[in-house]
């Protein structure tokens, strides 16, 4: 169920480049393959607890992946394994031996993770959006870091709007935590489906606490078929994209683009210029109105 919190304004920083088009006059913007696209390679990670496995048992499991890896895979049958392959598969298992309880249980929730962030890869995708705080101001890290240095600009949207009733849950507020979701670990077909889509929910709303300037909400779109591509394209509502904001270093040239194509809109849009509150380094926009 939706957050009581959910942001009256989604904001999504951006450059100015020919994406402009999508978004301003085709209603439509890029979302995004999680494991592939974003700037952090731990955003939506998580482990998978062995906590009730014993020692031995993570250690066999290992021998067995590194089997499957090494040969299976490569079109080699068990019983066909040599004597040197043999010696190779034990001298692995002994030096896992050697490892602390800390380690095998990384190595093995490292690949469980990756089998499962693959997979996700081919069905989810995310857009990401900053909420617009109560006093309406903008973040100037967020216009400095994703606004390409104040170069760019910032969409506006009405998040009722722009989010169709039927992904109203798939809206989900990013929590930022010192570590990644755990999970406990079970074969595949011994997860509910129920603790699937938690696992789904998890994985994207947990995030590096260091991120917390964004507050980031995400939309999670899952795919009808699987996909190689990192980014695939959403369409929104035309009147749901109510304001853009334009940068401190926003070029005259590139202020006339937006207008443009602003004019050529289906639906109106107001363009306004953002501007530094004085005594302040917060940023106001709502009066410095350019079209």
């Amino acid at each position: 169920m939706i957050e009581n919190d959910f942001p009256e304004k989604l904001l999504y920083y951006s450059k100015i480049d020919k994406y402009c088009v999508d978004v301003i006059l085709k209603n439509t913007f890029g979302i995004t393959d999680p494991t592939r696209g974003f700037n952090d390679p731990l955003d939506c990670y998580f482990e998978f607890d062995y906590s009730g496995w014993q020692k031995e048992d993570i250690i066999d499991h290992l021998r067995g992946l590194f089997i499957v890896e090494n040969y299976i895979e490569k079109g080699k049958e068990v019983a066909d394994l040599s004597e040197e392959d043999r010696n190779v598969i034990d001298n692995y298992r002994c030096k896992l031996t050697c490892c602390t309880d800390e380690i095998i249980k990384q190595r093995i929730s490292a690949h469980a993770t990756k089998e499962v962030r693959n997979y996700l890869s081919k069905f989810l995708r995310i857009r990401s959006f900053s909420a617009q705080t109560a006093d309406r101001t903008l973040n100037n890290i967020m216009f400095s870091h994703y606004g390409d240095s104040h170069r760019g600009l910032c969409y506006i949207f009405d998040s009722k709007k722009l989010i169709p009733n039927e992904l109203i849950d798939s809206v989900i507020k990013v929590d930022y935590l010192p570590g990644p979701a755990s999970i406990e670990y079970k074969s595949p077909e011994e997860y509910s489906d129920e603790e699937l889509k938690q696992i789904g929910r998890n994985m994207v709303r947990i995030k590096h606490e260091d991120w917390k300037y964004e507050k980031e909400w995400r939309l999670m779109i899952g795919l009808a078929n699987p996909s190689k591509n990192i980014n695939e394209i959403w369409e929104f509502e035309s009147d749901a994209l109510e304001g853009i904001v334009l940068g401190l270093k926003t070029t005259k040239e590139d202020e006339d683009r937006i207008k443009i194509l602003a004019e050529k809109r289906q639906a109106k849009v107001n363009i306004y210029k953002a501007e530094r509150r004085y005594g302040s380094f917060y940023l106001d926009y709502e009066n410095n109105k350019v079209n």
